[in-house]
């Protein structure tokens, strides 16, 4: 017990002694300790965007080594610039405390492993984070900070160098100098004489941030090019517009700005995007099916969600690629979070499309923005064809307008290549015309036609979605009209649909007789014959001045559907004449179906006519069945010779000319008949008979003439002179 108390005084004489000041600080220390553990999200003063720079002890210049966001909620994103990486982790902070009693803020940047990747202290300066000596620092990348906001980003795109001194002393002209958005840098120079080729030099290496200070606190960013090997190839400044740079005094040369190659930098694409492939490579009118959604965001980096669900991340990078020509295409790199490459979309963003990137040099994948933005013209492209009877594929072929011509070739679902002509000049104009839309002020889609010469808007024409198209209308200018040349169109450019019952009150049996055309100069007559609900026959007879006929189509008529670019569905009678192979595959034609069409008149496609019904087409007296067998046996009894066969058509006027036929169906003779009346005129010897009575009448009448005729190749009117029945005649 004495021992004890000895003990006691003893420790309380110690305790005496320590100054109070030492204990309040002991004790201060304590709770800072206390309290900066009980903290495990990063403090607001340090979260934003910081650049991550190194020191190069051979130039004494901070560079830019990496990017770093870090967020409220203490995690962080690190982009290593050179190896192309992403970094994630959290912020963890590691208060230290002096033997005074002072804390001191440490940040310690843990990847996802909790493996240190980078400590710092919060400095008094709030723009900058640093280790606690001089190699490495952060620098935060903000406007209203007082930094340097400087970037290798800076110079992106392709540049010419006026000349500079090579190696060996000679003056050289560089001919291409790319920079990508990550610095890295790729020079080709040739020699000023010599032969082509001769002492080309090509130098790869990284674009680095030398920072010079001024005595009145500004700063003046110098870019330094570093080549592979390490050695200084050129450094300058970069004049205030962007456009030019001014290399340091001891190189003789000037860079410029390659204006025709658009600056690239991943910021172009922030937002989300829809990966799409393409279901079947070799038909790839099945369409895209979706993949999965990537969202880039505007710190170079990328989130991807596959189709299951699945997530990762890593870097995106906006690239150059220089071309022997010497052109550029811009390429945006998706790295994933251990720097592997991933996939590459190649840039196809310009005035003209903001919303499709294809993955690669093909169509086979392409990243479609989930929220579609208008082109420079308020235009959007399609990802896919809207529910449309026409594609661009319907417009292929000549389109007149006056003394100008229009080719539209090369055609796919969404677009194709056109050229323009006038009479005395040739091309005066070609380019790209898409399928693309604009949206009105209640977000209504209103599609059209868009011509575009380079990435200029060169015209538009109104897309109605409807069936005829045998015209295209400026959309501001209606004056400006191109109707579709000689050529039928081809089925497989249309997407119609067969029908098995005409619906309602729709049927082909209501063009049932003859249609002669609204011209009181021209002379065709439109028959449609043998119908059913659905489908049938029809010919067209044309006549000259004097009412002979002189020329015919005929085919099949098909009540048929598609849809318009509201998906609303259309219907037409689609006119087929048969192809080279005889199959009735190509429409000639069209009519609008509706169910108060047809009522009087029919207005055809392709072509500026229309047809009224026939005032004569009253049943005659005779069928053009009975005509034919009466012709048959009126020219067996005169000549001793029985046709193999006949077949008739109908003139403008109301006449019928039957046309007798041999064993190899060759025309020989024909006759032309009334028939009301069944007086008729033989061609051969231009006799006058009646028919019902094998010629017995004499009456003499002046009827129209005969001219026998054959379907083209294109199936348009195709005549067929009567020098075959004239040669015929000769020979007996």
């Amino acid at each position: 017990m004495k021992k004890m108390i000895t003990c006691l005084t003893m420790l309380s004489m110690v305790l005496a002694s320590v100054p109070a000041a030492g204990l309040q600080a002991a004790a201060a220390a304590e709770t800072a300790v206390t309290a900066a553990a009980e903290q495990t999200e990063a403090p607001a003063d340090i979260t934003g965007c910081y650049f991550y720079q190194k020191l190069n002890e051979t130039t004494g210049a901070y560079e830019n080594a990496g990017y770093l966001t870090v967020s409220e909620n203490g995690t962080y994103i690190y982009q290593d610039y050179a190896a192309k990486t992403t970094t994630e982790g959290t912020v963890k902070l590691d208060p230290k405390v002096y033997p005074d009693g002072t804390a001191v803020p440490w940040f310690s940047f843990l990847d996802k492993n909790g493996k240190a990747w980078f400590g710092c202290y919060g400095a008094a300066d709030s723009n900058m984070l640093t280790n606690g000596g001089s190699q490495e620092r952060l620098l935060r990348d903000n406007s209203s900070g007082t930094e340097n906001q400087a970037s290798e980003a800076d110079l992106a795109g392709k540049w010419f160098m006026e000349s500079r001194e090579n190696k060996a002393g000679a003056e050289t002209t560089c001919s291409e100098l790319t920079v990508d958005e990550n610095g890295k840098f790729f020079c080709i120079f040739n020699p000023t004489d010599g032969a082509a080729g001769e002492g080309t030099e090509s130098v790869l290496g990284q674009v680095t941030l030398h920072f010079e200070g001024h005595p009145d606190g500004t700063e003046t960013t110098v870019y330094r090019f570093i080549t592979e090997d390490g050695t200084l190839f050129a450094e300058g400044t970069l004049a205030d517009d962007n456009m030019s740079m001014v290399l340091a005094s001891d190189r003789t040369a000037t860079m410029k700005r390659d204006l025709t190659v658009r600056h690239a930098s991943s910021a172009e694409i922030t937002g989300s995007w829809v990966l799409k492939e393409m279901k079947n490579a070799y038909k790839p009118a099945e369409g895209y099916s979706d993949s999965g959604v990537i969202t880039v965001n505007d710190n170079k980096t990328y989130t991807y969600c596959d189709a299951s669900g699945k997530q990762s991340a890593g870097s995106v990078f906006a690239s150059y690629e220089l071309h022997p020509d010497g052109t550029v295409t811009i390429w945006y790199d998706f790295y994933d979070s251990n720097g592997t490459y991933w996939i590459g979309c190649q840039d196809h963003l310009d005035k003209m499309n903001r919303n499709t990137l294809y993955v690669g040099k093909t169509a086979e994948q392409m990243l479609v923005r989930e929220t579609a933005v208008p082109n420079d013209y308020g235009y959007y492209d399609i990802a896919e064809m809207p529910v449309s009877g026409i594609s661009m594929k319907a417009l292929d072929g000549e389109w007149k307008n006056g003394d100008v011509t229009m080719y539209i070739y090369n055609s796919t679902e969404q677009e194709g290549l056109f050229e323009m002509f006038t009479d005395e000049e040739g091309m005066f104009s070609s380019g790209r015309i898409k399928i693309q839309y604009q949206l009105d002020q209640k977000g209504k889609e209103h599609f059209y036609y868009v011509l575009y010469s380079g990435e200029d808007l060169y015209l538009e024409f109104d897309m109605t979605g409807e069936l005829p198209l045998d015209s295209l209308t400026a959309k501001r200018d209606d004056t400006i009209r191109f109707v579709r040349g000689a050529e039928p169109y081809d089925a497989d450019s249309y997407l119609l649909y067969d029908m098995a019952k005409a619906p309602g009150c729709l049927s082909a049996r209501a063009l049932e007789g003859a249609w002669e055309q609204n011209d009181t100069t021209a002379a065709c007559v439109l028959t449609f014959s043998d119908l059913d609900d659905v489908s049938g026959k029809f010919r067209l007879v044309g006549s000259n001045e004097e009412g002979i006929a002189d020329s015919v189509t005929e085919g099949i008529v098909k009540l048929q559907y598609n849809y318009d670019v509201y998906g609303e569905r259309t219907y037409i009678y689609a006119l087929y004449v048969p192809d080279e192979t005889g199959e009735c595959t190509q429409i000639w034609m069209t009519i609008l179906a509706a169910c108060d069409r047809p009522s009087d008149t029919l207005q055809l496609s392709n072509m500026d006519i229309s047809f009224r019904r026939s005032e004569a087409a009253q049943p005659h007296k005779y069928t053009n069945e009975q005509l034919i067998e009466m012709a048959k046996k009126d020219y067996q009894k005169s000549t001793g010779i029985l046709p193999a066969d006949a077949h008739s058509m109908e003139n403008y006027g109301g006449t019928v000319t039957v046309v007798l036929t041999d064993t190899n169906g060759k025309d020989f003779d024909a006759y032309t008949v009334n028939p009301d009346t069944g007086v008729s005129e033989r061609f051969s010897d231009k006799q006058t008979v009646n028919l019902p009575q094998t010629g017995n009448n004499s009456l003499k009448a002046l009827l129209l003439a005969f001219s026998a005729f054959l379907l083209s190749g294109f199936g348009f009117f195709a005549v067929r002179k009567s020098g075959v029945l004239r040669r015929r005649n000769n020979a007996q």
